[in-house]
């Protein structure tokens, strides 16, 4: 019994330790980030708006992000489920996503200042 426990015990250590990495995405982590980035602003544009307005909106961004991209959300789930599996690597990219978020509210917030500014 024990020679035959052995084996599989040895065959579960050896696939317990692969390591997640890109080679195992179906999209470049370029365009998730891309893709990321959409979400979340679309979930700031459909944040504030009334429940059946705001599920139809969600689905209209939705199928705009995957036009935009070339993607399939559930394929595009599957790969951030993926990158969960190693979450420094998600929280990596999640940084870069914050990160330019951050810069486009600067940028926007510049705009508005300057648009203002003429406006007077």
């Amino acid at each position: 019994m024990f020679q035959k426990l052995i084996p599989c015990l040895i065959l579960l250590a050896i696939s317990c330790e692969q390591k997640v990495g890109p080679e195992g995405l179906n999209y470049s982590e370029d365009k998730i980030v891309a893709v990321m980035l959409d979400m979340y602003i679309a979930s700031e544009l459909v944040n504030n708006r009334e429940e059946p307005i705001k599920d139809s909106l969600q689905l209209t961004y939705s199928g705009e992000i995957e036009k935009i991209h070339n993607i399939e959300l559930s394929v595009f789930e599957r790969d951030i489920k993926y990158i969960k599996q190693d979450m420094e690597w998600y929280r990596d990219l999640h940084k870069i996503v914050s990160d330019s978020l951050d810069k486009l509210d600067e940028i926007y917030s510049k705009r508005t200042k300057a648009i203002k500014k003429t406006k007077k």
